[in-house]
């Protein structure tokens, strides 16, 4: 767009004087100049709506962020606080309710009973006899030495029974009194018709199973 001031506005047309090249120059850069303010003051309406239209979107969304923070804010508070709920500890009132609704079998067992002893007999043992088995008949007489029983060479008693460990069980005397221990037999020591498992006192009569043998106390 060129803006060219009338004639009658410029001086050396309204003295009747005819323009020199210099003037028509500065006349031309003035009328570019005119242009381009013009054109820049026809582009700010369009700008200044576009910013005044940025400006509450802007803010908008930046509501919506701020909204979003702070219902993420309430919701960790929520979580923590619930689970510290949870993680007291029940008052003792509710645990003697769960105590009495859990079931039986739930409960821990109480002691078990002990094996209801061997009535010793009248007495003091003086030899060791097999009843049954391929030994049988056989004595030993009783002393203060302990008598190993298996299928070792080195046993007091040697047992042929394939149902005899190497090293099987072993009396020995203990203030007065006859005991028995199994050594870790496959099969196991029987006194009368309980198994034996740890040292237990022997009777006078009451039968020792090991295997197929099965020895006495006698007086």
């Amino acid at each position: 767009m060129v803006l060219a001031l009338p004639l009658a506005a410029r001086p050396w047309c309204s003295a009747g004087i005819p323009p020199t090249e210099e003037q028509e120059d500065r006349q031309e850069v003035r009328d570019a100049a005119a242009d381009a303010h013009a054109d820049e003051r026809l582009r700010l309406p369009a700008t200044e709506g576009l910013n005044d239209l940025m400006n509450p979107l802007t803010l908008d969304l930046l509501k919506l962020a701020f909204l979003a923070v702070l219902w993420l804010f309430v919701i960790a508070a929520v979580g923590v606080v619930r689970t510290d709920l949870l993680d007291q500890p029940a008052s003792p009132r509710k645990q003697r309710r769960a105590a009495r609704r859990a079931p039986r079998s739930a409960r821990p067992a109480g002691p078990a009973r002990p094996a209801r002893p061997v009535r010793p007999g009248r007495g003091t043992p003086r030899v060791l006899l097999v009843t049954s088995g391929d030994l049988a008949g056989t004595t030993i007489e009783l002393g203060d030495q302990q008598i190993t029983i298996g299928r070792a060479a080195d046993a007091t008693l040697v047992l042929t029974d394939d149902y005899a460990s190497s090293r099987h069980a072993r009396l020995y005397p203990q203030n007065g009194t006859w005991i028995v221990e199994d050594l870790g037999s496959t099969n196991g020591t029987y006194l009368d018709r309980e198994k034996v498992t740890g040292p237990t006192p022997v009777p006078v009569g009451v039968p020792v199973r090991i295997g197929k043998t099965v020895l006495e106390l006698r007086r």
